[in-house]
């Protein structure tokens, strides 16, 4: 862990330009591991030492991502379609069991990433990607926020995008949830001066939800 309350990620990002993946899934690193110092360090002294251990984790993935310059732009993209990517590798590398901490890290992030796209990948082969990319591109072309935030509460996510949509579609009951959101007078109110979204929802989007909930056990992926 680095001895200054500061992380060396923090100072870096002063004069990071942020124009490439890479950049931006380096920047969402580093300010959620800032930001979680900043937590600690309101917490008492007897508190702050049993964080000191997730601290140096998490100091180290940033640091091994941030000095590797091995990864895909696959890979930079998947970090950013995480809510919050610093906690899921760190919880991710205590699932494993090496001695060394950095191997340890440097292992694990390597493995981590290649099996998050390999699940982005997975999705986008499926017979459904065609309507989960829709409902992604429908939700983000929207943008009110009354709307993004009713969907993010009701089925308990951060981020819309194609992950948290297809756990969306895992489930009869959410996609049930989905489809009677995607059909209620609030949301359709908002499309309505939007022929070609309308006629995409109604053509579309709906039938195939309609599809999904007609199938009796749980969509499984």
């Amino acid at each position: 862990m680095q001895s200054n309350t500061q992380s060396i990620a923090f100072l870096e990002r002063k004069v990071i330009n942020i124009e490439n993946l890479f950049d931006k899934a380096f920047y969402s690193l580093s300010n959620e591991l800032d930001e979680y110092i900043e937590q600690v360090k309101k917490l008492p002294t007897d508190s702050m030492v049993r964080d000191i251990f997730e601290i140096t984790i998490k100091d180290e993935i940033v640091e091994s991502f941030r000095s590797s310059w091995a990864h895909t732009d696959e890979e930079y993209a998947s970090i950013l379609l995480l809510d919050k990517p610093l906690k899921y590798l760190y919880e991710k590398v205590l699932d494993r069991e090496i001695s060394n901490i950095v191997i340890l890290v440097e292992d694990s992030v390597n493995k981590i990433l290649n099996d998050l796209v390999f699940k982005i990948e997975k999705i986008k082969e499926s017979e459904d990607y065609n309507l989960i990319k829709n409902i992604n591109e429908l939700i983000d072309k929207i943008k009110v926020d009354d709307i993004t935030n009713k969907f993010s509460e009701l089925f308990n996510i951060q981020k819309i995008n194609i992950l948290s949509i297809n756990d969306i579609l895992k489930t009869k009951s959410d996609t049930k949830k989905l489809y009677h959101f995607l059909t209620s007078t609030e949301f359709k109110k908002n499309i309505v001066n939007d022929i070609e979204l309308s006629k995409k929802i109604d053509e579309n989007i709906v039938p195939n939800l309609q599809q999904l909930i007609k199938k009796n056990k749980e969509i499984e992926r």
